[in-house]
């Protein structure tokens, strides 16, 4: 919109630029901005896509760390093609987070894996390209891959609207995992729009297994999907722990009191 012929305007989004390189709120929004240029096809002579690429990585290295080996299962059954997006930012955003292993799994009634440690999320669209959105649900048989390939995982990722229409389901093969890596693993449920029934979550309560959700059915808001992930922990406990630990500002820090009014009242 004139960003490139003006130089008043280009001038302003170099400040923001600048400004945003130590800001983690806004990553997938830049993300989306290089992604919409790209799709546009504009024509980027000044390397405006190319600076909204290497502002993401930025913003991405500022986040806090998550310990362990990651697990993301996302459901590409007939009506979750919308969540395939999701499955990879998602998975861009635990790739920078997680000081372990991250493998994205796509299911329908049948897994197909991609290891994405460490890749940036055009590296995760690139070798993804070519998983659309087919077939019925099977949520379990992710986690059968990871049992059967004696992968051992500190957390899992769920994205999908929680339809389970094959068995084994997800809550039959969780306790066998948990044997197998001889601990509790963590769950975390985005729950996305689609046309089948969440029967995922009632069958985690049936099982007594713990999970924590994330309804994301009124639409995926890119600006706080970052802090949704950042929350994600191998120990469920720990963020707690984490909160408490953290000492609360002081009067003082939180109250900035022009010298004027300090004199008058004699402070």
């Amino acid at each position: 919109m004139g960003v490139k012929a003006n130089p008043s305007l280009r001038g302003a989004l170099d400040e923001k630029l600048k400004h945003a390189k130590t800001s983690t709120a806004n990553v997938l929004k830049t993300s989306r901005a290089a992604q919409v240029l790209q799709a546009d096809n504009v024509d980027d002579d000044s390397g405006i896509v190319a600076e909204l690429e290497t502002l993401q990585e930025k913003q991405l290295d500022h986040m806090k760390g998550i310990d362990g080996n990651w697990l993301i299962l996302c459901d590409i059954s007939g009506s979750m093609q919308h969540a395939i997006e999701v499955g990879r930012q998602i998975a861009d955003i635990l790739c920078r987070m997680v000081k372990g292993k991250v493998l994205l799994v796509f299911f329908n009634t049948s897994p197909r894996a991609f290891d994405v440690t460490g890749k940036s999320l055009k590296e995760i669209q690139s070798i993804t390209k070519h998983v659309t959105a087919t077939g019925g649900t099977h949520i379990g048989c992710g986690l059968q891959l990871a049992l059967e390939s004696k992968w051992e995982f500190d957390g899992i990722t769920v994205i999908s609207d929680g339809g389970e229409n094959n068995r084994p389901v997800f809550a039959e093969v969780y306790p066998r995992y948990r044997d197998f890596v001889g601990k509790d693993v963590p769950v975390y449920f985005y729950l996305v729009n689609g046309q089948d029934q969440d029967v995922f979550s009632q069958n985690m309560r049936v099982m007594g297994l713990d999970m924590t959700t994330f309804d994301l059915r009124g639409g995926v808001d890119y600006y706080s999907l970052p802090n949704l992930v950042m929350t994600q922990r191998a120990n469920r406990y720990s963020l707690v722990s984490e909160v408490w630990d953290t000492p609360l500002l002081t009067r003082k820090q939180t109250m900035v009191v022009p010298r004027q009014y300090r004199e008058k009242v004699g402070v």
